[in-house]
């Protein structure tokens, strides 16, 4: 059914974000929230992925072009944590 969004207040606690890979391969390494590694899945051309909760981390296989989609407002590095991840492959 067609709709709209009518103006509304909204407070963000923790930022959630979609990616649409246009073309290339990348590598996307997944993190529990103490920073174990859970796992990694290859995104290729067409691929979208949606990241909700824990961590993530990229390797870029081929060149890429991506489309990063959050909700806003955009904070800087204040809105992330770093942590070491699994070591690159080879």
């Amino acid at each position: 059914m067609p709709h709209k969004h009518r103006i509304s207040k909204r407070e963000i606690l923790y930022t959630q974000e979609a990616l649409l890979i246009k073309s290339g391969a990348v590598k996307v390494n997944f993190y529990d929230k103490t920073h174990a590694f859970t796992g990694s899945e290859i995104l290729k051309s067409g691929d979208v992925i949606l990241l909700c909760s824990g961590g993530h981390g990229f390797e870029i296989l081929e060149d890429s072009v991506m489309v990063e989609i959050k909700q806003g407002p955009y904070v800087g590095e204040v809105d992330k944590e770093r942590f070491e991840g699994v070591e690159k492959c080879k």
